[in-house]
């Protein structure tokens, strides 16, 4: 375990519902629009309303570091995710229109305690 603080009781995604009193569902759009620059939320949302698939890849990503307990996890799915992201033509062309930097902020607020 070492020095390596862990977020308490759970995953990313389980602590963040809690915190918030939200399902699985909204979190992930929670993280979603608060991985986005400002000036774009309200747009995305407009988007996200009448095409879901749009921000696919960025959910998934959201996802996959919602499941990991601790920072240097969230840093290597993000970074395995990106690589596959650029190596898999199957994902589709679209790439990420999250911040990784305000996406690993999210987390960090969160482990902080002050999510």
């Amino acid at each position: 375990m070492g020095n390596v603080k862990t977020l308490t009781q759970g995953s990313f995604t389980e602590r963040f519902c809690r915190q918030h009193s939200c399902t699985t569902q909204e979190c992930v759009l929670r993280v979603l629009w608060q991985s986005l620059p400002g000036w774009f939320v309200p747009f995305a949302k407009l988007i996200h309303r009448f095409n879901s698939d749009y921000f696919a890849n960025d959910i998934h990503l959201i996802n996959r570091v919602g499941t990991t307990s601790v920072f240097a996890e969230c840093q290597q799915a993000v970074q395995d995710f990106c690589y596959e992201l650029h190596h898999n033509r199957r994902m589709g062309s679209r790439g990420l229109k999250i911040s990784r930097r305000r996406l690993f902020k999210v987390y960090r607020d969160m482990e902080m305690g002050a999510g």
